[in-house]
């Protein structure tokens, strides 16, 4: 399925949100997912079906000093 993933066109293969992340390598990563212009709270990751030409925007944190 073709998405776009923080302006990037990606294919992915799942459907399911929490697994089109571990797919996209955040698994065990702090980010933010915003859906087609809307944040999402962690617990919809795995209620979440995404179709066709959505948009994903992923905020990772990073520490630093």
């Amino acid at each position: 399925m073709d998405l776009i993933v923080n302006g990037e066109p990606k294919y992915v293969v799942g459907e399911q949100l929490h697994l089109i992340l571990d797919e996209l390598g955040y698994s065990g990563k702090h980010f933010v997912v915003e859906l087609n212009g809307e944040i999402l709270s962690k617990e919809a990751y795995t209620t979440t079906k995404l179709t066709a030409a959505d948009r994903l925007e992923i905020v990772s944190f990073v520490g630093g000093g």
